[in-house]
């Protein structure tokens, strides 16, 4: 909520095109509801996934939320997207969104560039990370051992390995070095099965970078691409959301 309220601050009146790199119904439906209800206007909407299949889930949501408001999916991998001029006017501000850790799944580095690539400038960048509090480090691991996640990584092992092969779950946080010499946690949610009476074979089901606050805000500020507007946080202080601007 009160990230939505800085956005709907930030909008003085003008209306957003509204693009979401990861569309994701239950988050999506009560962040645009939120704006609306704080007068905040979305005039176009687009969706960008590599699933090709996410557009039958959200187009549903959308409808009943942004009733009447045209509609875009985009299938493309987020590197490779780019604005498309025709659908967002020049002088409409882009609100993109990025939420669900999507983050964690490449350095930090390359995804800031990424990003710069995809946001003009005057756009706006919401941002949703799990990241590393030190002293809440155990809060990570209940995360990934919540049932639903123990659910996911047993789905993924049986579409790539096998639906009868029992496996048992297993958690790993290791730290990663990148090549600028930051340190960083990765959190690695596997399944670990047998072949044969000897041989352990472990298959990794979801992978994901969990960065500190400090090193979050750096990466977003790297080489002057985006400044930071404003950040809010979840109870446990593991979830930050991020809204930032494009320069």
């Amino acid at each position: 909520m009160e990230i939505c309220s800085q956005i709907a601050q930030t909008a003085s009146a003008r209306p957003f095109t509204y693009v979401e790199l990861g569309p994701e119904p239950i988050k999506t439906a009560y962040i645009l509801k939120t704006l609306q209800e704080m007068n905040v206007k979305i005039d176009q909407y687009i969706a960008v996934d590599i699933n090709p299949k996410s557009a039958e889930h959200m187009r549903p949501v959308l409808e009943q939320v942004l009733n009447g408001t045209p509609l875009t999916f985009v299938t493309s991998a987020f590197e490779e997207f780019q604005m498309p001029e025709l659908q967002v006017g020049s002088e409409t501000p882009a609100l993109i969104t990025m939420l669900g850790f999507q983050e964690g799944n490449d350095d930090p580095s390359v995804v800031n560039e990424w990003l710069r690539t995809i946001a003009r400038p005057g756009d706006y960048l919401l941002a949703e990370s799990q990241l590393l509090i030190q002293s809440h480090q155990d809060r990570i691991s209940c995360f990934y051992s919540h049932p639903a996640m123990l659910r996911f990584s047993r789905i993924a092992f049986e579409k790539a390995i096998c639906t009868k092969t029992p496996s048992l779950n297993r958690f790993f946080l290791l730290p990663v070095q990148f090549h600028d010499g930051q340190i960083a946690q990765a959190a690695i949610l596997a399944e670990e099965y047998a072949t044969t009476t000897r041989q352990r074979n472990l298959h990794v089901s979801n992978f994901c970078l969990k960065l500190t606050p400090e090193q979050y805000r750096h990466y977003r500020a790297l080489n002057g691409h985006f400044k930071i507007l404003c950040e809010a946080t979840s109870g446990d202080e593991t979830l930050h959301f991020q809204l930032s601007r494009r320069n």
